[in-house]
């Protein structure tokens, strides 16, 4: 039986030499290892007939494959050597760049397989040395996955093939150049290249194997939390121990451990259990002394995630009754005389046994400026009652006096809350205006617009707004409109503004509002902004479709979203707003043996404008500052997913900055852009952020974006 090819196209690349891009594996089953090779080539080139070219190949390749789970897509980096006569012909012809594409063959032979692959490439543009000589051309490229059955079993070798490549070379002015041969529209040439006789072309060579089943020790529940004991009295509960995996599971050992560990005790019968069986655990809190107590239920087994630890925690309670105020004084600040404020006590019992309150009453030189009322008789633990205190406002000055709870409570049977308010007279209206005055700045003739002025008392008596209008010599391009009649105390109310130029020139003019405030019954916002005409300005909107490769954890994460601003076409600079719409990931990491596999919820919070220039000649580059942000990341493991961390906080440690490139863009239309990126470790994740941060981080994250104004 055959190995499948779970994909007929390469990865996303960031670039491809056309040759020596062979298959790569990046299974699960074992750590990769340095894989390198050098082979020799023979081209044939137009004019000047067959050339040498050396590929040095090198790559991580796995030394094991698990039977039936996919390899996944491989990166190939490769350093090729072009020689001979080959710079003599790119000259003849006037080349100084080169590019195209290539398909390279290799092959796949072992137990049950012998698979022939045909790995397309490309080759993006590269300069071609001004002196004579052999010269380097770099390339990356991608394989397909494949999965192995269990007739694959044993050694897979995989060795290089021949290459057809495909080429354009351009002039100094990027225009093709042609040789004898070259497609007449675009200039491209074909180069099939041979492998030289005798070189030694195997690549890699990793055994297929079958994954043997461990078994996973589980419990129900995963924390034991016995909550509030009375002193003295001890809880048992029951936790569950479970084998989710395969094959025997062998409990070697049950104990307690932690600070606390004296104030548990465990009985349990496991021994082995076999798949989906279930034991059971006796936990036992004995409750002494105060305060909350801790430990660690520890199961030792054979499981592959062994050692089992179950946090374990209860509180000691004591059997007194203890009365608690909340708040533990009562300010009522300024009240208008005449008038009166209520304020609410809240009372509980923070012990044991039942706490009894006997009387509320309240004395002090001002007692008769206070009173209360309660529904508070008898309190069990953690249960509570309310106090309600009703100030009364008359005269001047403050008043003070003091609300005393008597209780049969242990340590405090008599609670003083003090109890303070002050009866003020009524003041006058104050009127506040802010800003005090309003400059539109800049606008064009034709569009409007618009501001707001808060109009707020800060008196201590109602304060009416009789008027609010508009005058002065260019009172026509201001509106004013609102929502202001009366005004109590700290109350405020707004004035929208909209300011429309009737020309090219400065406007002024003036907002006017009367009310009775007796300090300034009148008060005048001047009010000025300038017409101006249409900008030498180019504003676009594109929408955005691409993705990226986060290199740490092989994930590809699709983007969509848009970019709206402005070109200078004085300058051909620009500033616009990204806008990225919420995305997901799936996630690979290897790690303790083990490839974790999980997802990801990701949003994108800019930082910083984008800025960037686009030249004459279709040229365009620019610089993007965000966070990425981790909303919620899911980890799979047997066929479950549940989450590991995330959150509104989870977010790169740094602004991540984005810089990319593109050619022949439209500024009106749009193009493609690319680059290269490094994302900062994750913060704020939760327990797992270093996990949650190994998924993401890392230098040379590739990403290519479309923008069109027409997706």
């Amino acid at each position: 039986m055959k190995a499948t090819n779970q994909t007929k196209r390469p990865a996303f690349m960031r670039s491809a030499l056309a040759g020596a891009v062979l298959l790569g594996l990046g299974g699960v089953a074992s750590a990769q290892v340095p894989v390198e090779l050098s082979v020799h080539y023979s081209c044939t080139y137009p004019l000047i007939g067959d050339q040498p070219l050396r590929a040095d190949i090198s790559s991580e390749m796995p030394e094991e494959q698990v039977v039936g789970e996919e390899t996944g897509e491989f990166p190939i980096d490769v350093l090729a050597t072009a020689m001979g006569d080959t710079w003599t012909g790119m000259d003849l012809v006037g080349g100084r760049y080169i590019e195209g594409t290539a398909i390279a063959d290799s092959n796949l032979s072992g137990t049950n397989l012998d698979l022939d692959l045909e790995v397309p490439t490309t080759i993006l543009r590269q300069d071609i040395p001004e002196e004579p000589g052999d010269f380097e051309i770099t390339a990356e490229g991608s394989t397909p996955s494949l999965t192995f059955t269990e007739n694959n079993e044993g050694d897979v070798v995989i060795t290089v093939g021949d290459i057809n490549m495909n080429l354009i070379a351009t002039d100094e002015q990027g225009e093709p150049v042609f040789f004898p041969n070259s497609d007449p529209d675009t200039g491209e040439f074909p180069v099939p290249c041979v492998l030289e006789e005798g070189e030694d072309n195997v690549l890699h060579t990793f055994e297929v194997v079958t994954a043997e089943e461990e078994p996973v020790i589980a419990a129900d529940p995963e924390e034991v939390d016995f909550g509030n004991v009375q002193q003295g009295l001890d809880a048992t509960e029951t936790v569950t121990i479970s084998n989710e995996g395969g094959g025997t599971l062998d409990i070697q050992n049950v104990t307690i451990g932690g600070t606390d560990a004296v104030d548990f005790t465990q009985t349990n019968d496991c021994t082995t259990l076999e798949d989906d069986e279930t034991c059971a655990v006796e936990v036992t809190f004995f409750a002494e002394g105060e305060n909350g107590r801790t430990a660690t239920l520890t199961l030792e087994s054979n499981a592959e995630n062994d050692p089992l630890d179950i946090p374990l925690s209860g509180t000691s309670v004591p059997e007194d009754p203890e009365i608690g105020v909340t708040p533990e004084e009562l300010d009522f600040g300024q009240v208008q005389q005449g008038t009166d404020e209520t304020g609410t006590l809240t009372v509980s019992n923070e012990g044991g046994n039942i706490l009894s309150i006997d009387n509320v009453t309240i004395g002090g030189d001002d007692a008769a400026d206070f009173m209360q009322t309660n529904d508070c008789t008898t309190l069990a633990g953690d249960e509570t009652c309310t106090v309600e205190v009703t100030f009364f406002a008359e005269g001047e000055n403050g008043r003070s006096a003091t609300l005393t709870i008597d209780s049969n409570a242990t340590t405090e049977p008599s609670k003083d809350i003090p109890l303070e308010g002050v009866s003020v007279i009524p003041g006058q209206a104050n009127k506040e205006v802010d800003p005090e005055s309003v400059n539109f700045g800049e606008v064009i003739v034709g569009e409007s617009d618009e501001a707001q002025v808060t109009v707020t008392n800060t008196g201590d008596a109602a304060l009416d707004i009789n008027d609010i209008s508009v005058g002065g010599e260019d009172a026509g391009a201001f509106l004013a409109d609102h929502d202001c009649v009366t005004l109590s105390q700290d109350e405020s109310c707004t004035v929208d503004l909209e300011f429309t130029p009737q020309g090219e020139f400065v406007h002024s003019a003036t907002l006017t509002i009367s009310s009775t405030d007796p300090d300034t019954p009148q008060f005048d916002v001047p009010l000025s902004g300038e017409g101006i005409g249409v900008p030498d300005g180019l504003p676009f909107d594109f929408d955005l479709k691409g993705k990226t490769q986060i290199r740490a954890s092989r994930a590809m994460v699709r983007l969509r979203g848009g970019l709206e601003g402005e070109l200078d076409q004085a300058t051909g600079m620009f500033e616009a707003d990204l806008d990225l719409e919420p995305t997901s990931g799936k996630f690979r990491l290897f790690r303790f043996f083990r490839m974790i596999r999980a997802e990801a919820d990701i949003e994108f919070e800019q930082v910083e404008p984008t800025t960037g220039t686009i030249t004459d000649d279709g040229s365009v580059e620019s610089e993007s500052t965000m966070h990425v942000v981790l909303t919620d990341v899911r980890m799979r493991l047997f066929g479950h997913s549940f989450s590991i961390g995330g959150g509104e906080e989870c977010r790169t440690s740094e602004p991540v900055t984005v810089n990319l490139k593109g050619r022949n863009f439209d500024p009106e239309k749009g193009g493609n852009l690319k680059g290269i990126y490094d994302l900062p470790p994750m913060e704020n994740c939760g327990d797992r952020n270093d996990l949650i941060s190994q998924l993401i981080a890392g230098p040379g994250n590739r990403i290519g974006v479309k923008l069109r104004s027409d997706l």
